[in-house]
């Protein structure tokens, strides 16, 4: 296989692991970012190969938080110090 890069975006999180699994198997060159619906099928989807994971409920979040910054009119400074006040 000479792809240079995989996205695994199904929703079937058993379904992302075995295809993280067997594009592994095929090319270990391959850049592969997958998806999961939770934290933990992030470790398992690292786990079984991939090199980057979105992870549904976070990424979920984090546009939800922009979404309330924006609806509030905070600029992007205000609402990194909001989320991470440790960067302050």
């Amino acid at each position: 296989v000479s792809a240079d890069a995989v996205l695994l975006t199904m929703p079937d999180d058993e379904a992302v692991l075995r295809a993280t699994r067997h594009i592994r198997e095929l090319n270990t060159e391959c850049f592969v970012a997958a998806r999961t619906h939770y934290l933990s099928g992030a470790f398992l989807a690292k786990e079984a190969g991939a090199d980057r994971v979105t992870v549904e409920e976070m990424a979920t979040a984090d546009a939800m938080a922009a979404q309330v910054h924006e609806a509030f009119g905070q600029a992007e400074e205000e609402q990194d110090k909001d989320v991470n006040p440790a960067s302050s």
